[in-house]
């Protein structure tokens, strides 16, 4: 979910950047009109994952219309409309692909070395770790509190992570005696969380920053187009 925030956030100040007001909210609003037709044809190659980014993206077009109705379309809804709508295609391709076998999403991210079969289960997991270590960790055993102190937080923490790499090690060397294969319990039990997370938790998470979060979607001061800024510029010096 933060990767998937991100992602949004530089996007869209990347293309308000580019462009001006009128221009920006127009093609916010041509894109949330083209984003439910692009859910569909998904559906129809890439079976029942892309339901909910459908139902999803038809809402984000009837805000659009509600604002437009009520004419409260500023640059800042036009930017959180269009980093949702960013943000629900990476979620729909997170929970989805630990049920996935061979279709067209798996095909397009083995390009990518992104899919399960292209790369373990347990090498994506190691690597996810990773990235959480280096957010999450650092956020989590830098505040200090009453209940919590920081040097307590960062032991917990730390102690957390070498447990987790304990139990993978663990499960990656495990082999089934009968067959001599490894053993899929590391797997399910990657899959499992993995879907849950991103599913059950990241959706209200996503709805959660939409309201109370918003800098995390888009930027605090959305950026000005190139040819304001240097008008700006020039009229300072």
């Amino acid at each position: 979910m933060d990767g998937a925030a991100t992602l949004a956030r530089v996007s869209t100040t990347r293309i308000r950047g580019w462009l001006k007001e009128g221009w920006y909210k127009l093609l916010v609003f041509l894109f949330l009109l083209v984003r439910p037709a692009v859910s569909i044809a998904l559906i129809e190659n890439d079976d029942v994952w892309w339901v909910n980014d459908f139902l999803l993206s038809l809402l984000l077009v009837l805000l659009a219309f509600g604002l437009v109705l009520a004419r409260r379309v500023s640059v800042r809804a036009a930017s959180l409309l269009l980093a949702i709508t960013l943000v629900l295609p990476v979620l729909t391709l997170g929970w989805s692909q630990p049920f996935r076998q061979t279709d067209l999403t798996t095909v397009a991210l083995s390009a990518a070395g992104v899919a399960a079969n292209v790369l373990p289960a347990a090498l994506i997991f190691v690597g996810l770790a990773a990235y959480d270590v280096l957010n999450f960790g650092v956020r989590y055993a830098n505040v200090d509190g009453r209940v919590m102190p920081r040097g307590g937080r960062a032991l917990m923490y730390f102690g957390v992570v070498l447990l987790v790499t304990a139990f993978t090690q663990f499960y990656l060397n495990a082999r089934v005696v009968s067959t001599g294969q490894p053993d899929r319990t590391l797997n399910l039990l990657i899959d499992m969380p993995f879907f849950a997370g991103i599913y059950i938790l990241g959706l209200p998470y996503l709805a959660w920053m939409a309201w109370r979060r918003r800098e995390r979607l888009i930027a605090d001061e959305v950026a000005q187009p190139r040819n304001t800024a240097r008008q700006g510029a020039r009229l300072v010096s």
